[in-house]
């Protein structure tokens, strides 16, 4: 369930007649009035609305809201905050491409059984990392987490991408983007491209200045330069969590003494950064931000 909308329940609404859903994965979802994932109303204990191994996270506000005199029940679902649910998983599910699970994902083997594959044609795969919660080892979610050769990818993903799930061990970087395979499929990038959100940078050198290599608003870069006879106002986003130096020079061949620090950010950085200085008596000026640790 992604990307929907409603007045009540942008990705699910289940009404007083009851009602279940199991092991979907609702995400980015909106509702103009409440429960942007999920909207529930139950009606007497014995048709209560049940969602079972669902991840509900990241919609647009609230990922959940219950008007009720008798809540619903949520069995192994993965939410923030814990309605009172039976096996709540409230960690980050660290999904990928919306509904994908990483390789460290706390979802893998914490759902219950089910009588169906995932959205792959995948069925339940006991990892062999993970203990199963409740004797069951179905993950949460829409999306059963294989990874049979364990290379941190799912065969899945490494199958539509690189023909079989063995043909790659996770370690190559065969766009050199400076991300082996696996990161790319931890990010959420594409292994055969350098630059997957088109921002103009490198999906590794994104990883580095901790922008998202998958959205093209995250970046690290100059977004406004305002400039008088005298000033100059610079404009640029980033990560938060890598510092940040503002370095200048007057010419970009031949100075002496290279690149100047005129300013130094470190973690946690806001997203987006503000710097106003003099231009003094120098008639051009080069500036670029630099990172580190």
């Amino acid at each position: 369930m992604l990307g929907n909308r409603a007045a009540r329940g942008g990705g699910i609404a289940a009404n007083r007649t009851g009602g279940a859903a199991s092991h979907c994965t609702v995400v980015r979802n909106t509702a103009s009035e409440t429960g942007c994932g999920v909207y529930a109303a139950g009606g007497t204990s014995s048709r209560r609305p049940t969602f079972t191994s669902c991840i509900i996270r990241a919609n647009v506000a609230n990922d959940w809201a219950v008007d009720s005199a008798v809540d619903p029940r949520f069995v192994h679902c993965n939410l923030n905050p814990d309605p009172g649910g039976v096996n709540t998983v409230t960690d980050d599910p660290r999904l990928i491409f919306q509904w994908r699970l990483r390789a460290d994902s706390p979802c893998i083997d914490a759902g219950t059984a089910a009588d169906h594959d995932d959205l792959d044609g995948e069925p339940a795969w006991d990892h062999p990392s993970y203990e199963p919660a409740g004797g069951t080892t179905r993950d949460i979610g829409a999306d059963e987490f294989v990874d049979a050769d364990a290379d941190r990818m799912a065969d899945a993903w490494e199958s539509e991408h690189f023909g079989s799930a063995a043909n790659r061990d996770g370690t190559g970087d065969g766009d050199g983007d400076g991300l082996a395979d696996a990161d790319e499929y931890h990010w959420g990038t594409h292994p055969g491209a350098t630059d997957t959100d088109g921002d103009r940078m490198r999906d590794g050198d994104e990883v580095l200045a901790d922008t998202d290599p998958a959205h093209e608003d995250s970046f690290l870069g100059f977004v406004s330069v305002t400039a008088t006879s005298s000033a100059v106002q610079l404009v640029w986003r980033g990560g938060t969590r890598v510092a940040q130096y503002l370095e200048a020079r007057s010419a970009l061949l031949g100075q002496e003494g290279g690149w100047v620090r005129l300013s130094t950010y470190l973690p946690p950085t806001p997203i987006t950064n503000v710097y106003t200085g003099d231009l003094g008596s120098t008639p051009h000026r080069y500036y670029r931000i630099a990172i580190g640790e």
